[in-house]
């Protein structure tokens, strides 16, 4: 019975999570509200907040969620590839993927970057980090390819700035004119440009 009950209190949590990230996604940091996460579960605020105390407890939380369920695997999977082009490649996609398989998610974080890039408070901080871990990522991954793949002229720490900002950039402009166009579409002509400017291979190389 013990079990039971520990199970559903873990899909609450899960639930109430979810619920978090879409209502992020859809109004942002400022304006979640803990009594709409818990009408979208069908659940009273007590359990909300028998699990969270406020609202920044939750937010961190649901960032946490998609930082270790959603972003680190993709980084992991890049990880396995060597060849430098093709990682960054895998890299892109696999960001591209995440936004077409849980746009909750892209929405979540390109919302969270618009308020909370000057905060310093702990929940502005692990966004940061996130963002830090990508750059750091890309960055190594210029710096460490044989002399020659990576484009004479590329820098690589403003390199990888700009690469990660042109994915946020992507999840940004997608959020503001989604009726107008996907992340799918822009990724399909974002990503050869910029492999192709910062290398001097092809992506099929």
């Amino acid at each position: 019975m013990a079990r039971t009950t520990r199970e559903e209190s873990r899909q609450v949590r899960d639930a109430i999570i979810t619920a978090t990230v879409r209502e992020i996604a859809r109004c942002g940091f400022q304006g979640l509200r803990i009594p709409e996460v818990a009408k979208a579960i069908g659940k009273t605020q007590g359990a909300v907040y028998g699990r969270f105390p406020d609202k920044e407890a939750l937010a961190m939380e649901a960032l946490k969620y998609i930082r270790d369920k959603k972003f680190l695997p993709l980084i992991e999977s890049a990880a396995s590839v060597k060849d430098p082009v093709k990682r960054v490649a895998r890299l892109s996609e696999g960001v591209a993927k995440l936004a077409r398989d849980y746009p909750d998610a892209q929405l979540m974080l390109a919302r969270l970057v618009a308020e909370l890039a000057e905060d310093k408070g702990p929940l502005g901080e692990e966004v940061r980090a996130m963002f830090d871990v990508f750059m750091n990522i890309v960055e190594a991954i210029l710096s460490g390819s044989a002399p020659g793949v990576v484009r004479s002229t590329v820098e690589p720490s403003s390199a990888a700035m700009a690469f990660v900002g042109a994915k946020l950039g992507v999840a940004l402009i997608t959020a503001l004119y989604a009726e107008r166009t996907s992340y799918a579409k822009i990724e399909e002509h974002l990503r050869p440009i910029l492999l192709q400017g910062l290398f001097n291979v092809s992506e099929a190389r």
